[in-house]
């Protein structure tokens, strides 16, 4: 039997990634499709669009916010988006 293995991905975009062996025979279970949603933003850290940011990291935001820490700061010290701090504090 012939095995070839076959692995594409492009996670860092949240596309999906493909991961399997082809054979050559009839095997349905050889090609695998596996969704990751995941990816990594501009400050290098990792985020999972419509996912809502682990409860650990919204309290650290309001800690450092409540110690005087600026919004941008807070931003570039946890590696999340501007955008995604000001919506946090505004709630």
């Amino acid at each position: 039997m012939l095995h070839h293995s076959r692995s594409t991905g492009l996670e860092m975009n949240g596309s999906p990634t493909i991961t399997g062996n082809m054979h050559d025979g009839n095997d349905d279970d050889a090609l695998h499709v596996q969704t990751t949603n995941t990816g990594i933003n501009v400050k290098g850290g990792t985020y999972a669009p419509g996912r809502p940011l682990p409860m650990k990291m919204r309290q650290q935001i309001i800690e450092y916010h409540g110690s005087g820490m600026k919004v941008g700061a807070i931003s570039e010290r946890l590696r999340i988006s501007h955008s995604c701090v000001c919506k946090i504090l505004a709630r």
